[in-house]
């Protein structure tokens, strides 16, 4: 196990090292450069305390070699002499000991038996005196005894050998826990960076929390809710986010999971609602250490689901059909609108395809990516309209036990509210409405948290407003609020050149529904479907549509003039209604009739009942031929 020497210097490409259990072998000095910084985890545990242990030996004529698990030479320390006499043998950093020398048997039976070693004989390093230095090696080891490397000092047999092994042996040890601490202190370290690799795989953002509250892992998602850097962030208590924490996070003095629970996120860059689920990922003795969090912008969790819900926007301005001046200026000032963010008021009469253009304006705007929520004022009582609109907490009306539900306003952030039968909303409903279009805030039912919005806000209503503002039943406030764009809906009989293709594309979508073949309509037919008012509008053309298709077109044939086809086909809303007048009629006589004979032939006692003067009831029994 001969160590060959040759005539270039360390700083040469190349030198020959070797050492027992291993072959010689050449070392380049990017091989001696990559072991150096692969050990410099070592070298850096152990450097301050050799460093210490030369200062307290108060002998500059001792040597102290820190090695890797293989022997190599990683650290020396000594004094100037020493050193350059070193270098010139090419006992460096990145070699091995020599061959032969007391420091190269005392090392290699360490890294043979993991055991100290002494060692009095051997040759000596670089121009010492032979048969004075002695050398004693002890294992750095780490775990369950594993190797990290070596310590030995070298050392004259004139000094004081038993106050050196101790103080080499009390530098060990204080290597071996600095090198514990490191790895556990490494191990978790690549704790967390699994953790935030794992994180970060997930568009939500992300965070781990331990059982006092302290936010150990942040996912970069995470830091840009919260608008600050990882660094400043870690460490930080989770209440200063979410004040409410502690109280949905303890339950019976127990920290317990979340499960789809809506939190206030505050002090943070995207502050608002969010949806925050929690799991443990760490148990002690049955206890939870960590939990892993997730938040879930609320904002987004409501615009997937309008998705499922229906709140989208179907119609896009290409869907428009018609050839009338009417309609393509129609659809020119919808395409203005759809680049500004302002509020529209659409007023025309029903079936105008009011919310056609809704949708259309909603599509062809920046906000097409969020929800299109409908309300219909018409359809709600002043009860269901306020839970509609602004949703409600679990705190409101207790007693039903209902979950939380966001109202329309929060469906649809960030996207457009729609509602229509604006003119039927009550007073006090339409303050409130004022106020969120103004703060941009809205407040649920039963809680007094407030939540910021961004919605635009498109209504309609089938007749102008102006009488209503007159008589104080509609703010104009807010009338001004929702009339920025304001479009009027043309009814059909305003765009009588559009009555042929819009026909004839409702009788090809209805066969298509009902599977039946189309029908061609006669030209004669046509001229007087452009004549006709549609009261109905699209409605009334729809279900026409329908008739058509399931007659097969026999209409066409069994009419003798215009006025006839029409008394047969059309203004059939108008019949209904004289039907249902009829209908009322006798319902009142049977009413009437009731009453009469309860009381026994009482007039008085009657009309009182029926809340009708004793005239309006004699009139009335004499009319439905009641004996009196």
């Amino acid at each position: 196990m001969g160590r060959k020497m040759t005539n270039k210097t360390p700083e040469n490409n190349k030198i020959i090292v070797s050492r027992a259990g291993i072959n010689g072998k050449i070392l380049t000095a990017n091989e001696i450069k990559n072991r150096l910084r692969t050990n410099s985890w070592l070298t850096n545990c152990a450097k301050p305390y050799i460093e210490k242990m030369y200062t307290f030996a108060e002998e500059s004529s001792i040597i102290i070699f820190l090695t890797d698990s293989e022997g190599c030479i990683l650290k020396i320390v000594t004094n100037e002499e020493l050193q350059k006499k070193l270098t010139e043998k090419f006992i460096i950093s990145g070699s091995f000991p020599p061959p032969k020398t007391a420091l190269y048997l005392a090392i290699d039976k360490v890294v043979a038996t993991q055991f100290e070693a002494n060692t009095e004989h051997g040759d000596p390093l670089a121009e010492l005196k032979p048969n004075q230095w002695k050398c004693h090696a002890t294992p750095l080891q780490i775990g369950a005894g594993q190797l990290a490397g070596t310590l030995s000092i070298y050392f004259s047999e004139k000094l004081n050998a038993k106050m050196l092994y101790a103080l080499l042996n009390l530098t060990a040890n204080c290597i071996k826990h600095e090198l514990q601490y490191s790895e556990e202190k490494e191990q978790v370290q690549l704790l967390k960076e699994i953790q935030l690799n794992q994180l970060n795989m997930y568009a939500q953002p992300n965070f781990v929390v331990n059982a006092k509250g302290i936010i150990k892992v942040i996912s970069d998602e995470a830091c840009n809710i919260l608008g600050s850097d990882r660094e400043n962030i870690i460490g930080k208590k989770i209440s200063k986010f979410i004040p409410e924490w502690q109280n949905i996070t303890t339950k019976d003095g127990k920290w317990i999971e979340v499960e789809h629970k809506e939190v206030l996120l505050q002090n943070a860059s995207s502050s608002g609602l969010f949806l925050l689920n929690t799991k443990a990922i760490m148990r002690t003795q049955n206890k939870f250490d960590e939990q892993i969090c997730s938040l879930q912008n609320m904002r987004h969790v409501l615009n997937e689901a309008n998705k499922y819900i229906g709140n989208t926007a179907h119609v896009q301005l290409n869907d428009i059909m018609g050839i009338s001046v009417t309609i393509k200026r129609l659809i020119k000032e919808a395409k203005a609108i759809a680049k500004t963010d302002n509020a529209v008021m659409l007023i025309g009469e029903k079936h105008t395809g009011r919310e056609s253009i809704a949708q259309a304006i909603h599509n062809a705007s920046a906000r097409i990516t969020y929800g299109f929520v409908k309300v219909n004022v018409a359809n709600l009582s002043p009860e269901e309209l306020e839970e509609t609109l602004w949703g409600y907490h679990e705190n409101f009306r207790p007693h039903l036990h209902r979950i939380p539900k966001p109202g329309a306003f929060e469906f649809a952030n960030g996207g457009t509210l729609y509602i229509s039968n604006i003119g039927l909303m009550p007073i006090s409903t339409q303050e409130k409405v004022f106020e969120a279009i103004k703060t941009k805030k809205v407040t649920r039912l039963g809680s007094a948290q407030q939540i910021t919005v961004d919605v635009r806000i498109m209504c309609s209503n089938p007749f102008d407003l102006s009488d209503k503002i007159e008589r104080k039943e509609f703010k104009i406030d807010l009338f001004y609020s929702l009339s920025t764009s304001s479009v009027r809906m043309p009814a059909l009989r305003e765009r009588r050149a559009d009555i042929p293709l819009l026909i004839n594309h409702y009788i090809t979508l209805k066969s298509e529904e009902l599977g039946l073949n189309p029908v061609n309509i006669p030209r004669k037919i046509v001229l007087i479907l452009r004549r006709y008012e549609w009261p109905g509008n699209f409605k009334e053309m729809i279900e026409l549509s329908e008739r058509i298709i399931r007659d097969k077109g026999r209409m066409f044939k069994t009419f003798k003039n215009e006025r006839d086809f029409k008394s047969k086909n059309l203004y059939l809303d108008q019949l209904k209604e004289i039907e249902n007048l009829a209908s009322l009629e006798e319902n009142e006589k049977e009413l009437i009739v009731k009453a009469y004979k309860a009381y026994k032939g009482s007039i008085s006692k009657t009309s009182r009942r029926l809340g009708i003067s004793r005239n309006t009831l004699y009139l009335k029994l004499r009319k439905y031929g009641v004996d009196i």
